[in-house]
């Protein structure tokens, strides 16, 4: 057999640099997924500001300006991302299985954070391509499926 520059990436032993890579990815989205969560203002004070919303409501009307709405508790974020920091280490403990779930847990995150309004929405976006993407490959497939 030929010795390519490739050789040490089929040793089953040896964790692939593409699981790695997916690995950082998908404990970025947990990282953005907290980060929205801090910006909820879950974390800290309140985001709304009494006085202005007043203000608002009295010039433009009682109907125009609502206050916060509370769709999804944002302390699902949290819960999102310690799940996905979890299936990120079962990920490296060559749990097959694991990549679904982190693909489900990441679009959760998604989602939750679409529906709370937050501009992490994008970042983990990419972040969860960039996680998916090392998943599919053979390579991965061999040394998740290899014992």
């Amino acid at each position: 057999m030929p010795v390519t520059r490739y050789a040490d990436e089929d040793r089953s032993d040896r964790l692939p640099r593409r699981v790695v890579v997916s690995g950082v990815a998908w404990v970025l989205v947990a990282a953005t997924a907290v980060v929205g969560w801090i910006g909820t203002g879950e974390a800290g004070a309140s985001g709304v500001d009494d006085e202005s919303l007043g203000r608002i409501q009295g010039q433009l009307g009682e109907s125009t300006v609502d206050g916060p709405s509370a769709a999804v508790p944002p302390v699902l974020l949290l819960v999102v991302a310690a799940l996905l920091a979890l299936a990120t280490i079962g990920l490296f403990a060559r749990r097959a299985v694991m990549r679904l779930l982190l693909v489900v847990l990441g679009v959760a995150a998604i989602v939750l954070l679409a529906l709370v309004g937050r501009w992490e929405t994008l970042p983990a976006m990419v972040f969860a391509v960039v996680g998916t993407l090392p998943l599919v490959t053979g390579g991965a497939h061999r040394w998740l499926t290899s014992r």
